[in-house]
């Protein structure tokens, strides 16, 4: 048994609100099963709350103080132009106090292996190894930044939001290089991202590991979905490419789909909706219902007949693109709401044009061969990102490193 250290930017808990903390959620119960693991983490009152959510968890907790003055209201325009510069970080002043705490250092000494979740945690590679030089260390790539923010700052209109984007993208995609290079291991959740891995650091290590989303909530075998004129956008709001994706759909598209089908409804279900989106729902025959947080989206997605995964800007794997499928959704999305998603080919249509997006969700809505489309995407999602997949795939990548670090262990 093995003793692995994770850095990450929370604490994650059942019920966690995004796919990226139910991804590292799912990630530690994992490796829980068969290693001893130590979660480090920023003091936030968001991790607070999730250690009350998670007592009995099978890992323990170090949270790492940060700075209240500059997190305070009046530092954060200076905050965000330091973080702007420093490259990815998830706070300098977390970093200080973590490279200053006693018994991180010992945790980073003791460990077998360190595993940094989220490119956000890569500058802490150096600090890592300068506490413990032999330990292998392992990345999981949420994202590659280099793709993410270049796409983000190409589209501003604002000209000082675009080469302040561009600044950024520069910036960030320099550390990612370094750092991706200093670690030597990349785990990524897509073959699209692990070759923009090797083509950002030719000579770094990359794992593909689809992540594990399915779970008992869903179906085990894949049944026509009612007739209910429900479609589905399951997402974290507070994220600023889904509340983008939000107003794009209600915009441009959903007008169109319900002109045409004016019984349909439009979901927008998940966590901190802002006041566009309430306002949208509000408003007479719109036919909309916005949820904010729930505990379960479960039933949403067994009421939902289509799903649309409708991003503009972002990179990495969609999971929320995934999970319909692992509900037997038939899946619209953009050519980015797409990505990552095997071939593409299990997605019932891909298109970022508003009408025809429009038109595909019409299609969903009544096409006689909607069935047999959706029945091939929830067999190929089963298979691919089941847990058992998943637990098979990352302990032989963890048994992989912990072997190598044990033989150079002086004998």
């Amino acid at each position: 048994m093995a003793h692995i250290v994770v850095i990450a930017p929370f604490v994650p808990h059942d019920g966690i609100d995004h796919a990226g903390g139910e991804a590292i959620r799912r990630h530690i119960l994992s490796l829980s099963k068969n290693h001893t693991i130590s979660l480090v983490t920023p003091k936030t009152a968001a991790n607070d709350a999730a250690l009350d959510k998670n007592e009995h968890a099978a890992h323990t907790v170090v949270l790492v103080p940060r700075s209240a003055a500059w997190l305070s209201r009046p530092a954060a325009p200076i905050r965000g132009l330091v973080n702007l510069l420093s490259g990815p970080t998830l706070g300098l002043d977390f970093e200080h106090n973590l490279r200053r705490d006693p018994s991180v250092r010992a945790l980073l000494r003791e460990a077998d292996l360190v595993e940094l979740q989220w490119s956000e945690t890569g500058r802490l590679s150096r600090f890592v190894r300068r506490s413990a030089p032999t330990t292998p260390q392992q990345i999981v790539a949420h994202d590659v930044l280099a793709q993410k923010l270049g796409r983000r700052w190409r589209d501003e209109t604002s000209l000082i939001r675009r080469v302040l984007g561009f600044a950024q993208a520069v910036i960030w995609s320099r550390g990612e290089k370094r750092f991706f290079a200093e670690i030597g291991t990349v785990v990524t959740f897509s073959e699209k991202d692990a070759e923009l891995a090797r083509s950002t650091v030719p000579t770094v290590t990359v794992h593909t590991l689809p992540p594990a989303l399915a779970d008992d909530t869903m179906p085990s075998r894949f049944e026509p979905r009612p007739a209910s004129g429900r479609v589905l956008f399951a997402a974290a709001f507070h994220r600023q490419e889904n509340d983008e994706a939000a107003r794009w759909l209600l915009e441009y598209v959903w007008p169109i789909v319900l002109r045409a089908r004016p019984s349909a409804t439009l979901v927008l279900a998940g966590s901190s909706p802002s006041d566009f989106l309430r306002r949208a729902a509000a408003r007479p025959d719109a036919h909309i219902e916005v949820t904010d947080y729930v505990d379960s989206l479960a039933p949403y997605y067994a009421d939902a007949q289509v799903a649309v995964a409708p991003l503009l800007h972002g990179g990495g794997v969609k999971f929320k693109s995934i999970i319909a499928m692992l509900w037997g959704l038939p899946l619209i999305a953009t050519p980015v709401g797409a990505e990552g998603v095997g071939d593409g080919s299990h997605v019932f249509a891909v298109t970022k044009d508003a009408e025809d997006f429009a038109e595909a969700v019409l299609t969903a809505l009544t096409a006689p061969d909607t069935h047999q489309k959706a029945a091939a995407a929830f067999a190929w999602a089963h298979s691919t990102y089941s847990s058992e997949a998943f637990d098979d795939a990352l302990q032989a990548i963890v048994n992989g490193h912990v072997t190598t670090n044990i033989s150079r262990q002086p004998h």
